[in-house]
């Protein structure tokens, strides 16, 4: 099913101004659902794209229905959990047997081949972009969805990247965020310390309180 899809979008990107384009994005999708600890929505999927791309995707939900619909299922949330999910649609993949395909070290899929440790280390920049700024980089969105899932889970994505094996570049991207991180105050209060005020009614004044978040 890769292979076939590979041959088409290839034949699809030939047509168009942006070469590999379609197989990118794909790439990125699968790599993303894969890896999320919980199911993503296709505005988280979207904003992933744009932030790791630097332009706006176009028909995102469209794509994933029709064109790689052989792939993944939409639904909406269903538990309490995902109710944080604002009533989304969720993506996942098709098939259960399909997580273990992709999380498997080498395959050879033809042109739309996911390489774990790259897919790792551009999930885990992603999520500490999206805590570090306020808006995507093309389409100027909030990054409220993105920032919802980072604060949960940027521990384990953290723990499980290995620094090693991730290409210069990123490595490079991903040290600059988590500085910016532990240093910038403002940052701090946006990701790490959830501020409370309390008001006492004897003094009728506000007090600041703060709680590390988990």
């Amino acid at each position: 099913e890769l292979q076939r899809l590979g041959k088409e979008l290839s034949a699809s990107d030939m047509m168009s101004d942006d070469e590999g384009s379609q197989i990118q994005q794909l790439k990125i999708i699968l790599s993303s659902v894969t890896l999320a600890q919980r199911p993503l929505t296709v505005e988280q999927l979207d904003l992933i794209l744009e932030a790791l791309l630097g332009e706006e995707v176009l028909n995102l939900e469209d794509d994933l229905r029709k064109v790689y619909s052989s792939l993944f299922s939409l639904r909406m949330p269903e538990d309490d959990d995902e109710d944080e999910l604002d009533g989304s649609t969720v993506v996942t993949l098709r098939h259960s047997s399909f997580y273990e395909f992709f999380e498997s070290p080498s395959i050879d899929t033809g042109s739309i081949e996911i390489n774990r440790d790259q897919a790792g280390a551009d999930f885990l920049f992603v999520m500490l972009y999206a805590l570090a700024n306020f808006e995507a980089p093309s389409s100027n969105r909030w990054l409220g969805p993105l920032k919802r899932y980072a604060k949960r889970y940027l521990p384990l994505h953290l723990k499980l990247a290995d620094p090693a094996k991730v290409a210069p570049g990123r490595r490079n991207d991903i040290s600059s965020f988590l500085a910016d991180l532990f240093t910038n105050e403002s940052l701090l209060n946006a990701w790490m310390i959830d501020s409370i005020y309390r008001r006492f009614l004897s003094s009728l004044n506000y007090h600041p309180s703060t709680v590390v978040s988990d």
